[in-house]
């Protein structure tokens, strides 16, 4: 069961709420924005727009929805937008959109972008620094969403998985907390991907487990899986998804994509039709193998629009959120690349299931009763073979380091008196220092090392844990960005920047995670009523989300976040003023 049972619709209910006043906290920091100092941005973070003004009094959502693209980035919007029709076409026509949305850290992984779209902090606040880290004290991988003290619902052998690595609360905690009678609800693909999203206490989120292919939580969240989870008969969903292969819904875009391109996937199964014996050769099981295909992402919809006819979200006056994840754009896109003949696939599939969720909000809650906001957790580097760079092994580096040890414990005799450091790869360097090394000799030692993998023509700069570990980034490029990434616990000691167009990948296809803009900007927009459908050059950071959507519900948030301070404030209030100003003066 949910902590608060999905309450039934109050007889009667009006589809048309008035704000009434302003809402204390980032309302008023939308009036107050003026009196806030300006910060000085860097080469990496460009500054944004600071179009200072107020909001009007506006309707008030009953519901708010967040939609998660994985991997999204603004130029899969610029190359194929055109050629949706459904809702995704419906995002673009009738929103506030901008293609110059921008996580501001370096750290562009899963966990960080859903958890920061979530808190509207930086990882370095909030804690989801990647999907995994290197425990030193331990010498094993942690996973950011593991968690041993709960255990898993729907699966008696599934993984158990919570927010307990995430150190702030979120959207959903402040919808909770501003009543408690809110519902706050996650579904998505990927565990990480919707937990992160989620916040720290939604009343239930709900992902694909993946190996059983079943709709699945934790203790965390909830006993027992609701009946609009319970009922969803995914094994034979995805074997009718599954059933014919993979073919293409919809014919060729205006601009060529080959259906072959050099280094996709496992080089063999790599063009359309993809036969359903070839998608299971990869993955081994259908439940595994919807996952790197769109069908992945009609299940989440399928659930969504479930939450939304069987539940009663946005149905009474209390504003109620629902955070849909969608991740198989970023199973395909790691697989195929994305600029495959596969990721154009994927979007058009996904804008038809966007519609589909569309159709159940404007018939089950009211279409001008919610607000949605889509956006994405980070964006993709094209394949390196494509873009001028190669793919740097992890144990590369794991040897260019130790190398760089051993000199340095052959020239230094202090150093070398000490016990010798071990050494691990993890979006990043690694050292288990023994407990007699002193902080100057660990100091020391990252240094050396550094100093050897910034030799490197593939790798243009290597922070350590003592340059970021201070109370202001390094003044070089790219600084601030991982230094609003980095914690010390769980950040490695030496912090790699590829060369652009190079990533550190043992595997093929392609990734993510460097600061550059390819991973960094992605299209934000923002759909609901009274606001008026405009294109926007705003540069509007990924921190502004959830304040935004917060104060679109007239919802309270900290005091403490970045939307509320200098420069970020003043780009809040323009952002803000440009998706509410339409709003009108007192509902609609």
């Amino acid at each position: 069961m949910l902590a608060r049972p999905i309450r039934p619709a109050p007889p009667g209910t009006s589809p048309r709420w008035a704000w009434a006043g302003r809402v204390a906290g980032i309302g008023a920091l939308v009036a107050c924005v003026a009196c806030h100092p300006s910060t000085t941005a860097t080469a990496d973070d460009p500054q944004p727009h600071q179009d200072a003004g107020e909001t009007v009094t506006a309707a008030r959502p009953r519901l708010v929805v967040v939609v998660a693209v994985d991997q999204m980035p603004s130029r899969i919007v610029e190359r194929y937008g055109a050629r949706w029709t459904g809702g995704l076409r419906r995002v673009l026509d009738e929103g506030v959109v901008t293609l110059d949305g921008w996580h501001r850290h370096a750290g562009t992984f899963t966990a960080a972008g859903h958890a920061t779209l979530a808190t509207g902090r930086d990882p370095r606040e909030h804690g989801f620094v990647a999907n995994r880290w290197w425990d030193r004290d331990a010498w094993t991988e942690v996973d950011v969403v593991a968690d041993p003290e709960v255990k898993p619902v729907g699966v008696e052998d599934g993984r158990p998985l919570s927010p307990v690595h995430l150190l702030t609360e979120g959207l959903a905690d402040w919808f909770e907390a501003a009543d408690p009678r809110a519902h706050t609800v996650g579904v998505g693909l990927k565990d990480r991907a919707v937990i992160g999203l989620s916040g720290r206490h939604p009343d239930l989120a709900v992902w694909l487990d993946r190996n059983t292919g079943r709709w699945v939580t934790s203790t965390w969240y909830a006993d027992a899986l609701p009946p609009f989870v319970a009922r969803a008969e995914v094994a034979r969903r995805a074997r009718e998804l599954l059933g014919d292969g993979w073919t293409v819904l919809r014919g060729d875009p205006d601009e060529p994509v080959p259906d072959r391109v050099l280094a996709e996937a496992d080089r063999v199964h790599v063009t359309f039709p993809h036969r359903t014996k070839d998608l299971l050769a990869w993955d081994g099981t259908v439940e595994a193998a919807i996952r790197a295909t769109p069908f992945g992402d009609t299940l989440v919809a399928d659930l969504a629009v479930a939450a939304v006819e069987q539940g009663s979200l946005g149905r009474d006056d209390v504003p109620d959120l629902l955070c849909v994840a969608f991740s198989s754009t970023d199973y395909v896109g790691h697989r195929f690349g994305p600029d495959s003949r596969e990721i154009v696939d994927t979007y058009d599939r996904l804008d038809a299931d966007l519609a589909r969720l569309f159709d159940a909000l404007d018939t089950h809650v009211g279409r001008d009763r919610y607000v949605l906001l889509l956006t994405s957790d980070h964006g993709v580097t094209p394949l390196p073979e494509h873009a001028g760079g190669r793919r740097i092994l992890p144990s590369e580096l794991v040897a260019d380091a130790e190398r760089a040890v051993a000199e340095l414990r052959r020239t230094d005799e202090a150093i070398a008196r000490l016990p010798q450091p071990r050494v691990a790869y993890r979006d990043g360097v690694y050292f288990g220092f023994d407990a007699a090394v002193p902080n100057e000799a660990r100091a020391k030692i990252r240094a050396a090392a550094a100093e050897a993998l910034r030799r490197r023509e593939d790798v243009a700069d290597v922070f350590t844990w003592d340059e970021l570990s201070g109370a202001a980034p390094p003044k070089r490029r790219f600084g601030r960005a991982v230094f609003r990434s980095f914690h010390p616990e769980r950040s490695p000691d030496l912090w790699v920047v590829p060369a652009k167009g190079s990533l550190v990948i043992d595997y093929p296809g392609t990734t993510h995670g460097t600061p550059y803009a390819w991973d960094r900007q992605v299209p934000i927009a923002v759909v609901g009523p009274g606001i008026e459908p405009a294109r926007t050059a705003l540069h509007v950071e990924t921190v502004l989300v959830a304040p935004l959507l917060a104060h679109l519900a007239g919802v309270r948030t900290p005091s403490d976040l970045p939307a509320a301070t200098g420069s970020t404030a003043r780009a809040f209030a323009g952002w803000a003023a440009a998706v509410s100003g339409g709003l009108g003066d007192g509902g609609r």
